[in-house]
């Protein structure tokens, strides 16, 4: 490893690793991965330049002039690695991905990337009754308004509600909230019931 930051060296383990590192980060925006151990992660990120060098390599051969060969060379390996991760995306499942990547909210679902069940329950943020029975025997729960928050992979499971209520195992007690907030930890809840909000429901029943 060490004879990778030999001058000699180095510019040409830059040149493999800068585009796989960028498709890896990007990638990491809307589905989550676990990229703490860089050394493991090594061997993929160099075997993408590698393919991506195949497909765009040509745009730095090319080129004859010194001055737009450093603009096509910026091109290849830190703009063009970035279209890499909205590709394999859309081709993976169009229907579901081109309503993210091409929306006003793309930042949104960046920032909450998906990778686990966990994520892909939560992660189209619409508003939900949440009712999750704890280990303990206990219930809680609440609405999952504007402001509710779920963790997603690699971090624990947690779900903040911003409205919780004082709920069983048949529904919701009371008519308010109870706090102004509520975290649950996934590792302490047994199961966790959903449901969709009344006036939803109540649209649904009027269109049948």
């Amino acid at each position: 490893m060490d004879s990778i930051w030999q001058k000699d060296a180095l510019p040409i383990f830059l040149a493999f690793f800068i585009p796989g590192f960028i498709m890896k980060k990007v990638y990491g925006l809307f589905v989550a991965c676990d990229n703490g151990d860089w050394q493991k992660l090594l061997p993929e990120v160099v075997a993408f330049s590698a393919l991506h060098y195949t497909v765009f390599g040509w745009i730095i051969w090319i080129t004859k002039d010194l001055s737009s060969s450093w603009a096509f060379v910026g091109l290849v390996v830190l703009v063009l690695p970035v279209v890499w991760a909205p590709a394999q995306l859309l081709l993976r499942d169009w229907e579901k991905w081109a309503p993210r990547l091409f929306s006003k909210k793309i930042l949104t679902f960046m920032l909450t990337p998906e990778q686990t069940p966990w994520d892909r329950l939560f992660d189209d943020q619409r508003d939900r009754w949440l009712i999750a029975k704890t280990k303990t025997g206990d219930f809680v729960g609440g609405y999952m308004g504007k402001g509710s928050l779920t963790s997603t992979y690699p971090s624990a499971d947690q779900i903040y509600i911003t409205q919780p209520w004082r709920c069983n195992g048949a529904g919701f007690l009371g008519d308010g909230a109870i706090a102004n907030g509520l975290l649950i930890r996934g590792d302490e809840v047994e199961y966790i019931h959903l449901f969709e909000p009344v006036k939803r429901q109540t649209n649904e029943r009027q269109r049948l």
